[in-house]
């Protein structure tokens, strides 16, 4: 009986290699006339047999992944619509899944994610840069104090750059800094003449031990009323 079955099964192996074309189109046939039967079948295989299934389908995928990209990118580029009404059936249907997919790509591949950003937030300002510059000062004139603090702390966290991308703005556009900054000048008065009085500080403290900044203070102080007094006098 056993010497019978491999027999068979001899006789079956070498038919099905010389008639491999043959097997294959009527296989193709009873599937095209019979899809929903050959479907529950082989869902009721895969169920039965499922670790062994998908460790089959692990295995045969990972010893032909250029052909299986190849193959899907085809279909991808024959059935676009196809393809995105699928993906975004599952998407629906499986939001926690694909949270967890993408942060694991994030997670595995930062410097892409980042590259990729770049790459589409250029394009984007350079093919909508008015309304980018728009929306930009809308948020701005809305959120000052929040704008400014984010700026304070950029230019702190990053001296050097900050330095580097201001001298190359001057460069590139020199009337338009001068404008910015003689209207600045205009509106705080105030403001420019702390940030001179902090500045001539700053340099005259610059060549002095740390102990002794206080009595060049004091100094200057006096020299200050002196002049005051000097002043009235005068007049």
């Amino acid at each position: 009986m056993a010497r019978d079955r491999e027999k068979a099964k001899a006789y079956n192996a070498a038919w099905h290699a010389a008639n491999r074309e043959k097997e294959k189109a009527k296989r193709a046939a009873y599937q095209a006339a019979n899809p929903e039967k050959v479907r529950a079948k082989r869902a009721a295989y895969y169920n039965a047999n499922r670790e062994k299934e998908n460790a089959r389908m692990a295995a045969y995928h990972a010893a032909n992944r250029e052909k299986l990209n190849a193959r899907a990118a085809a279909y991808y580029k024959a059935n676009p619509e196809k393809v995105k009404a699928r993906q975004a059936a599952w998407a629906k249907a499986n939001p926690e899944k694909i949270k967890a997919c993408v942060a694991a790509y994030r997670k595995a591949n930062p410097e892409k994610i980042k590259a990729k950003a770049k790459a589409y937030q250029a394009a984007y300002y350079a093919a909508n840069r008015e309304k980018v510059r728009a929306k930009v000062a809308v948020y701005r004139s809305a959120n000052l104090e929040k704008v400014r603090a984010y700026d304070a702390a950029r230019r702190k966290a990053h001296p050097e750059k900050r330095k580097a991308y201001d001298a190359a703005r001057r460069k590139a556009h020199p009337e338009k800094v001068r404008a910015k900054d003689s209207a600045r000048r205009k509106a705080h008065p105030e403001k420019l003449k702390a940030n001179q009085a902090a500045y001539r500080k700053a340099k005259i403290l610059s060549d002095l031990p740390p102990e002794f900044h206080e009595e060049r203070i004091a100094l200057l102080k006096l020299r200050s009323a002196l002049l005051a007094v000097y002043k009235e006098m005068k007049t």
